[in-house]
């Protein structure tokens, strides 16, 4: 909805109705309605509205993925869960608060919580609760990969069973980065084992800037950077290569001449 087909009354709402208004709305979603308006920036803003959003999300999040091990949804034990994992959310956000205070507002620290703490907790949680399933995270998802652990089973892991058995629980992106995985590995785990997506809940397929430190700012730029003029790179190496081979057929060719 555009700025000049949205009603000048939803423009001058209080706050507390707007911030109704943003609980059925993605984070994202919430990220970009809040410029429109001064009732709607103080909304985007409030700690209540953002206390909201993380409650549900982490909700869905468990519930989810128990969902994917075949386990109850609404018993005590996946209150539990969803209260255990909700805990340790607000324990990490306050943690990473504390080494970035000028990232500390409601709004970044809710980004935190969602972007990078609620997928390994997420995974840690249900672990407890499905011990005999294999849950892990990776790039801000969920994958049940029970699949690759029984044996008999059609998809086979091919650093064996046991790594995957032992990471139940955990995040596994250092592994992924030390051991390159093809993009049919990354497509079967988002096809047959994905449990809780969580960039497609936030609706944002990357960390907002109001979550990012300086550091990471920097990064994300120079990988940018990268990218938009690595195909230069690519081009200059292949004329020096071409360059280098022509000269040494012309030694070659002079050597046998005298």
């Amino acid at each position: 909805m555009s700025l000049q087909s949205t009603p000048k009354r939803a423009l001058t709402l209080p706050p507390d109705v707007v911030g109704t208004i943003f609980q059925f709305l993605k984070p994202a979603g919430v990220l970009d309605a809040a410029p429109t308006a001064k009732a709607w920036a103080e909304a985007g803003e409030s700690k209540l509205v953002w206390d909201g959003l993380v409650a549900q999300t982490v909700d869905t999040a468990v519930r989810d993925t128990l969902a994917v091990g075949d386990a109850p949804q609404n018993d005590a034990k996946a209150d539990a869960a969803v209260r255990n994992a909700l805990e340790r959310c607000d324990q990490k956000s306050n943690k990473w608060a504390a080494k970035n205070p000028a990232l500390a507002s409601a709004k970044a620290k809710a980004w935190y919580k969602i972007g990078v703490a609620l997928p390994p907790i997420t995974a840690a949680v249900v672990a407890e609760v499905l011990p005999y399933r294999c849950v892990i995270s990776l790039d801000r998802r969920v994958y049940d990969c029970t699949k690759f652990v029984f044996e008999g089973s059609p998809y086979h892991h091919p650093g064996g069973s046991s790594n995957i058995r032992r990471e139940h629980g955990r995040d596994v992106g250092r592994f992924f980065d030390i051991f390159a995985h093809t993009m049919t590995a990354h497509r079967l785990m988002r096809k047959d084992m994905l449990a809780w997506d969580g960039p497609l809940h936030a609706g944002a397929p990357s960390l907002p800037a109001c979550v990012l430190t300086r550091a990471r700012r920097r990064r994300r730029h120079v990988t940018e950077a990268t990218s938009n003029t690595s195909w230069i790179g690519h081009v200059v190496f292949g004329v020096g290569f071409a360059m280098l081979c022509r000269v040494a057929s012309r030694w070659t060719s002079a050597i046998d001449l005298s």
